[in-house]
């Protein structure tokens, strides 16, 4: 997908002011180097050299989708990075008609109503983002929390009201947090609301098959479409072209269809493993996609479904 064959919109990248993450392994904090160390001590990479020491700022995100022909970017958040809602409002402020924001909380919070007038009354977020996961996100603190339950019904209705987009990061497979029959329970129920569920379930590899049923469990459901962010990530160390993420990619194609399917990357860790370039091109230079499934990937549908101007 090189620069001026097609329209380029990032479906899932992140803004970072400060790294100041929370999870299963208590918080993590900036130690400069782009690295984060969480509290008993260990470190991860997660922002590429050059691209900031202890943040990724909105001006650094613009500047590389400016170097790789990225038109647009839809901003996601979670509690890895830290959340950081005032800032990516902040985002979209400097850069409008670029930078698309998708606000997040916690919902066990006891003010979450509040919190959702903020975001989206007074922030313009075009929803939510929540990143349940138990390796990355919330149900590494809240291992409790249902999809289908109580505390996120509430939720789903005030998202359906206001026609809001609903991102979801589920974690993997062997993971509590792939709530597979939860999440067609809430698709069947809330067809108001634009899903998108993230990285097409993180699969490791040889997880095939398992992707295979997971989709068809829900792609009875239209209001959900899912993003190819992050699995060159997940299949590591698997390395350009990335044969098993191309792969997983058309069992997507071939189950729910290429008018579901969004490109995005999840910058900026995953550039830490392979370059940007890389994570862009993957998709078109599999060669299995037609010059108008290729549009809808990079562009059209996530135009449709953040309603992207």
């Amino acid at each position: 997908m090189r620069n001026g064959e097609h329209v380029v919109i990032d479906a899932h990248t992140h803004v970072i002011e400060r790294m100041a993450g929370f999870g299963r392994k208590g918080e993590s904090r900036a130690v400069g180097r782009g690295v984060a160390r969480w509290v008993g001590g260990e470190e991860v990479k997660l922002i590429p050299n050059g691209w900031g020491e202890t943040s990724f700022s909105h001006d650094t995100l613009v500047r590389v989708m400016d170097e790789h022909g990225i038109s647009k970017a839809v901003l996601m958040q979670g509690s890895f990075y830290g959340f950081c809602n005032d800032y990516t409002f902040e985002a979209t402020q400097r850069h409008p008609g670029r930078l698309y924001g998708m606000g997040t909380f916690d919902p066990y919070a006891y003010e979450a109503r509040a919190v959702m007038d903020h975001l989206t009354k007074d922030y313009g977020f075009r929803g939510f983002k929540f990143e349940i996961s138990r390796s990355f996100g919330l149900m590494g603190y809240h291992p409790d929390l249902c999809l289908d339950g109580e505390l996120m019904i509430p939720v789903w209705r005030y998202a359906e009201r206001a026609g809001l987009v609903v991102s979801l990061d589920l974690g993997t497979f062997g993971e509590p947090s792939l709530q597979l029959d939860a999440m067609a329970k809430i698709a069947g129920r809330f067809a108001g609301i634009r899903f998108v569920v993230e990285h097409l379930f993180y699969p490791g590899p040889g997880h095939f098959d398992d992707v295979r049923t997971a989709l068809d469990l829900l792609a009875r459901y239209g209001n959900v479409s899912f993003t190819v962010a992050s699995i060159p990530n997940s299949t590591l160390p698997e390395a350009f072209p990335f044969p098993s993420a191309c792969r997983y990619a058309m069992i997507a194609r071939d189950v729910v269809g290429a008018e579901r399917i969004l490109w995005g990357s999840d910058l900026p860790s995953v550039a830490v493993n392979a370059p940007y370039r890389q994570l862009i091109d993957f998709i078109a230079e599999s060669g299995v996609f037609s010059e108008g499934e290729l549009r809808r990937i990079y562009a059209e549908n996530a135009i449709r479904v953040y309603g992207l101007g």
